[in-house]
């Protein structure tokens, strides 16, 4: 969510893993399914003008998020 507008990223039920990508310079912050091959989800532009927070939210009750680097 941001300025008050979702965005949901269409999700397939298989999609264990998920790529996040920020060029904080160009205002790009992208979402890649990583399967075979890598699939590209969708791309938010802005001009970031203060740092980023990331906040995560699992839809489904038994699903968990792991944050590796």
């Amino acid at each position: 969510k941001h300025d008050n507008i979702e965005t949901p990223l269409p999700r397939k039920r298989s999609c264990r893993r998920i790529r996040i990508s920020l060029d904080f310079e160009a205002g790009d912050l992208s979402f890649y399914e990583l399967s075979e091959p890598i699939r590209h989800l969708h791309t938010f532009t802005a001009s970031f003008t203060e740092p980023l927070h990331g906040a995560f939210y699992v839809y489904w009750d038994c699903d968990w998020v792991k944050i590796i680097s």
